[in-house]
């Protein structure tokens, strides 16, 4: 008889402690981080570089700053980056080196401070002595600060706060409100922001005054280009007061606007300076309004002639741009080249424009327009080019100029009269002027268009002495 075995006993199936799952989780999740430090650390060494290289080629522009990386030490979860920005001022000879260190924390979680790819914290000091010792005598304790976050998508915000303070140097004390700004790019979109309530400078029986002091903008990079762009920025300043050695000058609600655009591979740029008030030298002037434009600049001359100016400063170590007239750091071959690309220009047919020249008087607006071109542009030779680079004179027989002046007679007379000349003889001169037909009148508006044609000068389409 066989006889069946007992059954096994029945044993119970041992949990999975919740700690081990938790511990195998937890180091799951620091590789990961690890892992993904590690990556960051070098996107982050790179994104460092492509900032330097930004700034080089923004500041670069100006002829008067360049940017180099002097030093870059890698960690896993930390770097440091030190860029020396050099600013040669005209009519110096030795450049001012800012020293910009940038303590990186890589993501992507920086410093557990947020999420991003990086987040920079910037410390400024200077290579003189002097001005170091300036610069921390008028910030004691707490200094200027850069907080900069890189997020995940490559876009940057930087933060900029400026502590308020006082310092006092050989009877001059300066005393400032402190101030903040923000920076933001996202791919080809860079905004800006800034507030400053202002400062004062009080030095023996003078003083001066800037309140209220907003900067707002925003610019966007061609993407077909590397040194170009369009965008519009604004600079308001409430109040500009200065008193002393008996010349005072106020001025109140002062706007300086500007926009570049572009269409169809020409740029056009427009500055506008808007003022309310302006007193100075016991004149007062309201609503001072001064508008310019420079149109149908042609990009692609226009880019290559930045990216000469670049090259040289890259080749020669200091800015293409000084207070000379020649640049002696062209080589034969990009004095050519600029020549070349200088003409191509000029063919685009430039266009300066003045849209309002305008001051407020009591009576009325008095108004200037016009503009400037060169109406054989477009044929121009290198030749002749050249002739005129030598000759400036001559530049004279080729522009054309187009300015319409109108105003108030009263308004006018009362503008002229600000400046010293009694009203009774400008209405005899006006009157003169009338009657040679150099000067419309409809009611109590003047007006007269003058103009300059191949070196020929007219007012109301008359020459003058006709």
């Amino acid at each position: 008889m066989i006889s069946t075995p007992p059954p096994a006993p029945h044993r119970p199936k041992a949990r999975r402690s919740p700690v081990a799952a938790i511990a195998l989780t937890v180091l799951v999740a620091l590789g990961a981080v690890a892992g993904a430090t590690a990556i960051f650390a070098g996107r982050t060494q790179v994104l460092a570089q492509d900032l330097t290289m930004q700034l080089n080629s923004a500041a670069g522009a100006t002829g008067m700053v360049t940017v180099t990386q002097t030093g870059y030490q890698r960690g896993l979860t930390a770097s440091t980056q030190t860029m020396t920005v050099s600013v040669h001022p005209q009519g110096s000879d030795a450049p001012l080196d800012v020293i910009l260190t940038n303590h990186i924390q890589h993501g992507p979680l920086p410093g557990l401070r947020g999420v991003g790819q990086a987040i920079i914290d910037t410390e400024i000091s200077f290579t003189d002595p002097q001005v170091q010792a300036a610069y921390l005598k008028a910030f004691p304790t707490h200094r200027p600060t850069l907080h900069t976050l890189v997020g995940l998508g490559g876009g940057t915000r930087t933060t900029l706060n400026v502590p308020a303070g006082s310092v006092t140097d050989q009877g001059t004390t300066v005393t400032w409100q402190a101030a903040d700004g923000t920076l933001n790019v996202a791919g080809p979109l860079t905004t800006t922001a800034m507030s400053w309530p202002g400062l004062k400078v009080v030095a023996g029986e003078g003083s001066a005054t800037i309140a209220g002091l907003t900067v707002t903008g925003t610019s966007r990079r061609d993407p077909a280009s590397t040194v170009l762009g369009t965008g519009s920025g604004t600079l308001a300043v409430q109040k500009v007061s200065v008193t002393g050695s008996g010349q005072n000058l106020d001025l109140g609600d002062m706007k300086v606007s500007s926009e570049t655009t572009e269409a169809g591979g020409y740029y056009s740029s427009a500055v506008k300076y808007d003022v309310a008030t302006l007193s100075v030298a016991g004149q007062v002037l309201n609503d001072l309004q001064l508008h310019l434009g420079v149109n149908h600049l042609a990009g692609a001359p226009l880019q290559r002639i930045v990216t000469l100016m670049q090259n040289v400063q890259k080749t020669s170590g200091t800015p293409a741009v000084t207070s000379r007239a020649v640049l002696p750091d062209f080589t034969p071959a990009q004095q050519q080249q600029l020549q070349n690309d200088l003409l191509d220009l000029v063919k685009g047919q430039p266009v300066l424009q003045l849209d309002r020249l305008s001051v407020r008087r009591p009576a009325g607006d008095v108004v200037l327009t016009g503009q400037v071109s060169i109406p054989g542009a477009a044929t121009l030779s290198a030749e002749r080019l050249a002739q005129v680079a030598q000759t400036p004179a001559m530049l004279g027989s080729m522009l054309a100029m187009n300015l319409d002046v109108q105003g108030n007679e009263a308004a006018v007379t009362d503008l002229v009269g600000s400046f010293g000349a009694t009203g009774a003889d400008f209405a005899r001169n006006i009157q003169a002027m009338e009657q040679a037909g150099y000067v419309t009148r409809s009611g109590a508006q003047l007006s007269t268009k003058l103009r300059v044609q191949d070196g020929a000068f007219t007012m109301n389409g008359k020459a003058l002495g006709q």
